[in-house]
């Protein structure tokens, strides 16, 4: 005597991005972050030349 037994999978599927677009993006957001830092600093310096002028 057999006993059928069905039981059922489910499963989720999730796209994943290619590890490239990924490191370009983590690169993208480095370099945006260096720039904002950089001008700030430009802008300090600039702000503290004004003031031995005037």
């Amino acid at each position: 005597m057999y006993i059928r037994k069905s039981f059922t999978i489910s499963a989720i599927i999730i796209n994943v991005p290619e590890p490239n677009s990924i490191l370009s993006l983590i690169a993208l957001g480095t370099l945006g972050a260096g720039s904002v830092l950089k001008h700030n600093q430009r802008f300090k310096l600039s702000l503290k030349q004004l003031k031995k002028i005037s």
